[in-house]
């Protein structure tokens, strides 16, 4: 059964922008046009790839996978199109970047905005896994991630693999210079990140095989709410090293524990690091990170 191309991008604009009519103003047809392509490929494939709440639109819960697929597929399109017209292979182009420390990735972010003054790019802050979830859903084109382990159905290029920390009020016992064990976190009260996060998983893995419980007082869903919250001693953080450094209200010393790291790693859909501002991107992170992985 051949898939149509046309079906493709009236599916593609469909999903982004929520209406029939606004999607076949954007591909320049008409509106029962559009409608006939989705119901074709609807019954084609026997899968309900849209809900439909009056005019409004939205990817069906189990097509957002899909979805993101055929969002990559007509966006490969559009830069073979862009080759054929001899266009800059930059010009007009648009990378979504969405990453879960901003730090870690900066430097390669704004060397990528120095080469490609030209690019349109736009970010996403998140924790690990709704970034995962973004990619899927072909909302961003590539993530910075922390993971132990890369996750199954993405490119993935490991840029280094950094040290879990422990950060708290300057003057905390525990934090007078030398390295904390996991062991001494037992029932002390942590400002963590919630369970969306990569650093958090991890360290929640770390102490469940190491029988130690610490206190959550405060679960956070961004850094300047969980750095606040641990300068005000409410309890004692973790991160990832370079994520949070030490400053006149909270002392960062670094967590002993068999294990006690993480991956950082560039993630994108397989397939879509082929797309010219992509792989520019990774090149950049992999040469202004010493030893990265090729990818995998």
């Amino acid at each position: 059964m051949a898939l149509s191309l046309a079906q493709m991008r009236a599916v593609d604009a469909v999903a982004r922008h929520g209406q029939i009519s606004r999607a076949a103003q954007s591909l320049g047809v008409s509106q029962p046009l559009i409608s006939n392509q989705i119901q074709a490929f609807e019954a084609a494939w026997q899968i309900r790839i849209f809900d439909r709440d009056g005019y409004r639109i939205t990817v069906a819960p189990g097509a957002e996978a899909l979805m993101g697929r055929i969002r990559l597929a007509v966006d490969l399109l559009a830069e073979v199109e862009s080759a054929l017209t001899a266009q800059s292979a930059d010009e007009a182009r648009q990378l979504a970047l969405g990453f879960s420390a901003h730090r870690l990735v900066m430097p390669a972010l704004t060397e990528f905005v120095r080469l490609f003054p030209n690019v349109t790019l736009s970010t996403l802050g998140a924790p690990t896994m709704d970034l995962l979830a973004a990619l899927k859903r072909g909302e961003i084109h590539l993530a910075s991630v922390s993971l132990h382990a890369p996750e199954p159905g993405f490119h993935a290029v490991e840029l280094a693999r950094r040290p879990l920390v422990v950060y708290g009020q300057r003057g905390h016992a525990l934090l007078q210079g030398d390295p904390v064990a996991l062991s001494a976190l037992h029932d002390q009260p942590m400002v963590l990140w919630n369970l969306q996060s990569g650093s958090r998983r991890r360290f929640d893995a770390l102490c469940s095989a190491a029988g130690v419980a610490p206190r959550v007082t405060l679960e956070v869903d961004t850094q300047d709410v969980a750095y606040a919250a641990v300068a005000a001693g409410i309890g004692l953080g973790t991160a990832i090293e370079g994520e949070v450094l030490p400053d006149a209200y909270i002392d960062v010393v670094p967590l002993v524990a068999p294990g006690a790291e993480i991956g950082q790693f560039l993630l994108c859909l397989k397939g879509a690091e082929i797309r010219h501002q992509v792989a520019a991107f990774i090149e950049i992170a992999r040469a202004m990170t010493p030893g990265a992985d090729y990818g995998i």
